[in-house]
């Protein structure tokens, strides 16, 4: 299965513009189809962003109610209805957590006038509905970043626009000792939620000496 995600991007990209990141058609026939291929590239778009251009690593998907570990990391327990942000990743440069929310849209018009785009707005009121506890279930502030990308295609001219966007928060970085605990335990949290997609058990399993020879 790992290679059909590429080989369906590769499909989907247009064959005429070899400069942009720009989709073959009009992504889809339907308007249903054409929001779920949005969401669908946004999630990877936003996530390969954030790791190349803000040093973004180990998200945690925070599913539909956020994420309780049994490890001693941060919980992200919603607070309110409506939608959360997609993950928590931790930010090397700064020593901290992160929230993190992607958003595609195909129709925007407002990502090249001033002030924020819609899209934009919209994901920043989802970083508001959780709460994020650390190990002594005390509050803490990560950072909070939206990758907002405005396709472009084929059938729509003009050229893609992406936004990486960070609402400030008052959060302050942890100290080097703290850092390094708290990174390894996202690594181990990461390492958990991809192990059983690639045929491990757990962590455990990943990282035993066997697996290791």
């Amino acid at each position: 299965m790992v290679s059909a995600f590429p080989k369906l991007s590769e499909m989907n990209l247009s064959d005429s513009d070899r400069r942009w990141l720009r989709w073959r058609g009009d992504m889809a026939e339907s308007a249903e189809m054409r929001r779920a291929y949005s969401g669908l590239y946004g999630r990877f778009s936003a996530r390969a962003l954030m790791a190349r251009h803000l040093g973004f690593s180990r998200f945690l998907s925070l599913k539909r109610s956020g994420l309780e570990s049994r490890l001693p990391l941060p919980s992200v327990r919603r607070n309110s209805k409506g939608d959360i942000p997609d993950w928590i990743a931790w930010d090397e440069r700064h020593r901290r957590f992160a929230l993190c929310e992607a958003k595609g849209s195909l129709t925007a018009t407002d990502f090249r006038r001033l002030g924020c785009p819609k899209c934009v707005q919209g994901g920043k009121s989802q970083f508001d509905r959780v709460d994020v506890l650390d190990s002594q279930h005390q509050l803490i502030r990560p950072a909070r970043w939206v990758a907002a990308t405005r396709w472009a295609t084929d059938e729509r001219k003009g050229e893609p626009v992406t936004v990486l966007w960070d609402p400030p928060v008052d959060g302050e970085s942890f100290s080097k000792p703290g850092a390094e605990r708290h990174r390894s335990m996202m690594t181990r949290a990461w390492l958990r939620s991809i192990a059983p997609k690639m045929g491990w058990n757990d962590d455990e399993d990943l990282l035993s000496s066997d697996r290791g020879r």
